[in-house]
């Protein structure tokens, strides 16, 4: 239906899913649909945290597409997977073990 530039178009498999980044061929008016039915899918969806408005600049540069659990992962281990805090240095005692005084 639309024309695609094979060059600037990337896909990105992921665990579940597989992302997609579709890039036109030629400026132009921004597309009323992506199939050609109009009919909704229920297969697909749009991942508005990535959306890109008509009015939005083409200069903001590939830091904006990075996946932000994967810049986690790249800080240290923050995003998740098997990399937990290591609480062995933490004080076995608590201020909550002291006995409590009687109730009246």
């Amino acid at each position: 239906m639309y024309v695609l530039s094979l060059q600037k178009s990337r896909s990105f498999p992921r665990d579940r899913n597989i992302e997609l980044i579709l890039v036109k061929k030629e400026e132009g008016p921004y597309w009323p649909h992506l199939l050609k039915q109009k009919v909704k899918q229920h297969w697909l969806k749009v991942d508005f945290s990535r959306w890109k408005d008509e009015d939005d600049s083409e200069d903001e540069g590939e830091g904006q597409n990075q996946d932000l659990e994967e810049m986690m992962r790249q800080m240290g281990g923050l995003g998740g997977g098997d990399s937990r805090p290591s609480l062995d240095d933490l004080e076995d005692e608590d201020s909550d073990d002291d006995d409590l005084p009687d109730l009246e």
